[in-house]
């Protein structure tokens, strides 16, 4: 793992942050705000609950990620995350988790420090996980 010396969110906190209304967009706004780093998996899985759940339109879906996206830097899961996954994921106990392991992983590979209002993601790894509350 390296030193942790930035941060980004996970996808409970930029879905949070992006819902008008949303009851915890008080909160997730500024964290997305003051986030360095985007986790490349939570740009995909934010697209996904965005789209699926809240059922907002693409474009604008599109035109929310792209704005986020381009004033952070991109981190990206390498191959070490998916045989760390295949290694220790049926002792973990993985199932739909296992998004967030992968997310978890790569913030931590990267050294940055990973906001969530998951409090679960802290079992996955315990140097990088800040429960949002």
């Amino acid at each position: 793992m390296a030193e942790v010396t930035s941060g980004a969110v996970d996808t409970s906190v930029l879905v949070s942050a992006h819902v008008a209304g949303h009851v915890h967009r008080g909160r997730a706004a500024p964290a997305a705000a003051d986030a360095t780093h985007v986790i490349g998996p939570v740009v995909a899985e934010t697209w996904s609950v965005l789209r699926r759940h809240f059922r907002l339109p693409a474009t604008e879906v599109e035109i929310a990620l792209r704005t986020y996206v381009q004033d952070r830097i991109l981190v990206v899961p390498d191959v070490d995350v998916y045989r760390e996954l295949v290694d220790v994921g049926a002792g973990l106990g993985l199932a739909g988790n296992v998004h967030d392991f992968v997310i978890v992983h790569t913030a931590s590979n990267a050294g940055v420090r990973l906001v969530t209002f998951d409090r679960g993601m802290a079992r996955l790894s315990t140097a990088t996980v800040s429960p949002l509350t």
